[in-house]
């Protein structure tokens, strides 16, 4: 989260999550990846289908932007 909060956003490479089951909320989902919103922090992350992060910002319009260009190259 740090990381997020010191670079406005964060594309690094992608670290294995737990699937957000507990801290997140979804606020999207496609066959290949979905938006989650942690419920303390607020800040938003790109899951792909097998839970590793791929981006990460506190920026709402920047994760959604991010969702539609990843979803458009996986179709």
């Amino acid at each position: 989260m740090i990381r997020t909060i010191a670079h406005d956003g964060l594309d690094r490479p992608k670290r294995k999550t737990m699937g957000g089951k507990v801290w997140w909320r979804e606020l999207e989902n496609e066959s290949e990846f979905r938006i989650q919103q942690n419920l303390i922090s607020q800040h938003f992350r790109l899951v792909d289908k097998e839970d590793y992060v791929c981006f990460s910002t506190f920026d709402e319009q920047e994760v959604l932007d991010r969702f539609h260009e990843l979803s458009q190259i996986k179709r």
